[in-house]
């Protein structure tokens, strides 16, 4: 049997090791948790843990994360590349950003995200698909230290880009009507009446695409082009899309004819 010294020794050893690992344990939750955005030249988007884990189905089982605060990292190849718009949708989170148009190589976000919810991923080179992941009844991360709402890694200004987080969230318009008829030719209503100018917002493209050679593209002056219908495409679609202030055309993909309508300030 251990002497009473070495009893009282061991017990304060057991003492020491069970505090190491709780103080271990609160520094593994101390920290806000992260979310990296991987943007490649090609305009292709991915999302995953830190260890690689990607983040988001597009059908199945969804991916399951713990809940909390994470820094989504939006990492890119810079050098004013033209990114599409990665947008993050869900209980408390709402994320649309495509790296400053594409003129940074890192942009960093807060996002809270809550216990037992759903959120999904996009992006708007690939309307309609949507990735989808939920989170678990465990709350891990942290707070962070200090807000990262569309700020770059390198000086921490903000981004001037499309985002929209928190109340730079840009209101929503409601529905543009388009339509291509089997012969190819567009026509775009808002509102039931022909479209002359709109404010900027987020808008519900309701696409009825009758063509099966003709799609439908949206694309902002000197901006990389988004398809909203394919070619092959034949029926109705809905897609949202962000306009910010500047010309917009909306044109059939093979069509000859388009329309380029000014989107003026949402102020």
């Amino acid at each position: 049997m251990l002497s009473r010294p070495l009893r009282v020794l061991a017990a304060l050893g057991v003492a020491v090791v069970l505090a190491a690992s709780a103080t271990a344990g609160m520094s593994r939750t101390a920290a806000p948790l992260s979310l990296n955005v991987n943007f490649t030249i090609n305009g292709v988007i991915s999302v995953s843990l830190p260890n690689g884990t990607p983040v988001g189905v597009t059908s199945g089982t969804p991916t399951v994360v713990p809940a909390g605060y994470y820094i989504v990292n939006m990492n890119g190849p810079g050098g004013c590349a033209a990114m599409p718009h990665f947008i993050l949708r869900g209980p408390g989170v709402q994320i649309f950003d495509n790296l400053n148009e594409g003129e940074s190589d890192h942009v960093e976000y807060n996002a809270n995200l809550l216990p037992n919810s759903t959120y999904v991923w996009s992006s708007d080179a690939a309307p309609g698909v949507t990735h989808t992941f939920v989170t678990s009844s465990d709350v891990a991360g942290t707070a962070p230290a200090r807000p990262a709402n569309g700020l770059t890694s390198g000086n921490h200004t903000t981004v001037k880009s499309s985002d929209f987080v928190g109340s730079d969230i840009l209101p929503e318009r409601g529905q543009l009507v388009g339509s291509i008829s089997a012969a190819g030719k567009l026509s775009l209503a808002y509102k039931g009446k022909s479209v002359a100018s709109l404010k900027a917002g987020r808008y519900t493209i309701v696409v009825t695409d009758k063509s099966s050679s003709v799609g439908l593209t949206v694309q902002k002056v000197a901006r990389a082009v988004t398809p909203l219908s394919s070619r092959a495409f034949v029926g109705k679609k809905r897609v949202e899309v962000q306009l910010t202030a500047g010309k917009w055309t909306f044109a059939p993909s093979g069509g000859k004819q388009s329309f380029t309508i000014p989107v003026v300030s949402a102020l």
